[in-house]
């Protein structure tokens, strides 16, 4: 005997507008800075936004206090690599750094450029990132790669 099967799914699509885009990255950045203190104490999330005084059009990663990304560390160059936001994807580059960038274990050349996919393991010197897009991050916060809330 054939188990009843529900009633079936009725799905729709809708149109969505720029501003309502905007809107939804905007509500989903801020729900993963809202998670930060959820992440394991040895992890920080880093989100890719241009906040420091470098004027270029990247988000600049360095040991100097002009990038958006200031990694502390003697192993970091003073502007070791930048992101290029393409649209959804970003471009990792390398600027010559001294202790190397690499992505998924392979050196970059000066100036190489790579996309990155959400997963990618990047490292600047001695430090190690994993590149994670919003949906990837929060799925990580949902599947409970976390530390639960303090109260």
């Amino acid at each position: 005997m054939r188990p009843k099967c529900g009633r079936a799914q009725a799905w729709r699509t809708a149109l969505i507008v720029p501003a309502e885009l905007e809107k939804i990255a905007r509500e989903r950045e801020e729900r993963m800075l809202a998670l930060q203190s959820l992440v394991t104490d040895a992890s920080e999330v880093l989100p890719l936004i241009k906040s420091g005084q470098n004027p270029s059009p990247n988000v600049c990663v360095g040991r100097a206090k002009r990038n958006d990304i200031i990694i502390t560390d003697p192993a970091i160059s003073s502007l070791h690599a930048s992101f290029e936001g393409q649209g959804d994807a970003f471009v990792l580059i390398d600027h010559n750094s001294s202790n190397g960038t690499f992505v998924n274990c392979r050196r970059l050349g000066e100036g190489e450029r790579v996309h990155l996919v959400s997963g990618d393991c990047v490292r600047f010197g001695r430090r190690v990132y994993y590149f994670l897009t919003a949906e990837r991050l929060l799925l990580f916060l949902e599947l409970r790669i976390v530390r639960p809330p303090a109260g």
